[in-house]
């Protein structure tokens, strides 16, 4: 099947473009027989002229117009050629016209065997930064704005710190946790129908 194809492909691009590439081909050898005609000369030549003495240089003016003007076409007809291909290939995506085997796949779905009626769906943030490393609210500020937001999971990826509880005492005073009544409102819900948040513990983001 694969290669039917490409032979369609092949055969299309050929009927399509077989007048372009038949032109230029032509004009190419017409440039070059003209090069090589010595009576229809394209550049400056001295010639011998019997009527007078010495050597006279002609230009055949007309020769060199008419062979720029047939560049031109050649130049306009090759561009026509080149955007057809690219129109072709934008057609057929990355099928290769010159394939000549099919490539069988199978795309599985990796989410087949999840049971949707009995699991649910978590909002989660597992990157985030206080205070403590890089961002520029307390700990309490921002497990509270996530809890509002109704994340269900949030881990605290401090740089070089790690997490280990929301209403940990261990830090200067300046930084701000959790109390451990609030800390046990939020894993029970309180405020969002019973549907507490947890925290990912011994998080962190290491930069050594």
């Amino acid at each position: 099947m694969q290669k039917n194809k490409s032979i369609c492909y092949f055969k299309f691009i050929i009927i399509t473009c077989y007048k372009e590439l038949w032109y230029i081909l032509s004009l190419i050898h017409k440039i070059i027989k003209t090069r090589r005609q010595e009576s229809s000369p394209l550049i400056i030549l001295p010639v011998h002229n019997a009527d007078e003495t010495g050597t006279h240089y002609i230009l055949n003016l007309m020769k060199i117009s008419e062979l720029k003007g047939e560049k031109m076409k050649m130049k306009r007809k090759l561009l026509a050629l080149i955007l057809s291909a690219s129109l072709i290939t934008c057609m057929f995506g990355s099928t290769s016209i010159f394939a000549a085997t099919e490539t069988e796949f199978a795309i599985s779905n990796p989410y087949a065997t999840v049971d949707w009626v009995n699991y649910s769906q978590y909002k989660a943030n597992f990157h985030t930064h206080s205070v403590e490393q890089g961002g520029s609210d307390q700990p309490a500020e921002m497990i509270e704005d996530y809890y509002a937001e109704g994340y269900d999971i949030l881990a605290l990826t401090e740089h070089d710190l790690t997490s280990t509880t929301w209403d940990r005492t261990d830090r200067p005073d300046d930084i701000e946790y959790l109390t451990s009544g609030r800390l046990a409102e939020i894993k029970a819900g309180a405020g969002r129908n019973s549907r507490g948040m947890i925290g990912i513990s011994y998080s962190t983001e290491q930069s050594i």
